[in-house]
């Protein structure tokens, strides 16, 4: 099974019952007989910890010892239960920046951090934004039972130009409202929120004529200027200029060759 969990969207003193679960007893209201928690369900599978950044401090060392052990204990219990479950977290956050102050455990960052696959904000991967665009439609059309949801090119464009700060949850509930806004089947320019349709690039343009620094030039520049101001660290170099990590690397091993 794959059981996915939301950290930021249980109450603290839910999250260890939740993942956990509980014994009868363990508190008031707890469920005749008890209940088992996430990692039970997903015995033999995988437990996707979304937003681990949310899971409470205090939570984190149980979760630590759960994970090297392979075995818990249900709230409330004292029975040792073996578990054998695949850990995938996600975070938008600097996880590591977030443990050196203190607002995450570091050794269960390095715990958790066996394979790291870094994936780009929205904004820097536009190129997918139509392939994205088309499978969210597909996936909304199956929910609202309507069949063969396209995009005329305008609307695209006008998703592919804008710049995405809520990355694919907001491309997501921006189509679904334009399905749901449309009179038949083809999303159009007119269901397309203002907000999107007024966005303009902050990008600026120069031409690259003797006396005027060209583009590369001011980025380059700007890039190292920022990475000098910080001490080369690249996490708060991303979050200053507004890119990420990846992005970033590419940009300094491109301007360094």
């Amino acid at each position: 099974p794959f059981i996915a969990i939301n950290c930021a969207a249980i109450p603290r003193d839910l999250v260890e019952s939740e993942l956990f679960g509980y014994d009868e007893g363990a508190f008031t209201g707890a469920k005749r007989g008890g209940r088992p928690g996430k990692f039970e369900i997903a015995e033999g599978g995988t437990l996707f910890l979304d937003e681990i950044e949310s899971m409470p401090l205090e939570s984190q060392p149980k979760l630590l010892r759960v994970i090297e052990s392979n075995q818990l204990m249900r709230v409330g219990g004292n029975k040792v239960i073996p578990i054998d479950v695949r850990i995938i977290s996600s975070t938008n956050q600097d996880l590591l920046s977030a443990a050196k102050e203190g607002n995450f455990r570091e050794d269960l960052y390095y715990r958790l951090n066996t394979v790291n696959v870094d994936i780009p904000p929205l904004r820097d991967r536009k190129d997918d934004i139509p392939i994205l665009v088309k499978y969210i439609c597909g996936k909304i059309g199956r929910k609202l039972n309507k069949n063969n949801i396209e995009i005329d090119k305008k609307a695209l464009k006008v998703l592919c130009d804008y710049n995405w700060p809520g990355n694919i949850r907001e491309l997501e509930n921006v189509i679904e409202s334009a399905v749901l806004l449309s009179k038949n089947s083809k999303i159009t320019i007119g269901v397309i929120p203002e907000n999107i349709k007024r966005f303009k690039s902050n990008k600026l343009y120069i031409k690259d004529e003797k006396g005027v620094n060209s583009l590369i030039d001011i980025e380059k520049e700007a890039i190292f200027k920022v990475l000098k101001e910080v001490k080369g660290n690249i996490s708060k170099a991303s979050r200053v200029l507004g890119i990420d990590r990846s992005t970033l690397y590419r940009k300094i091993k491109k301007f360094k060759s």
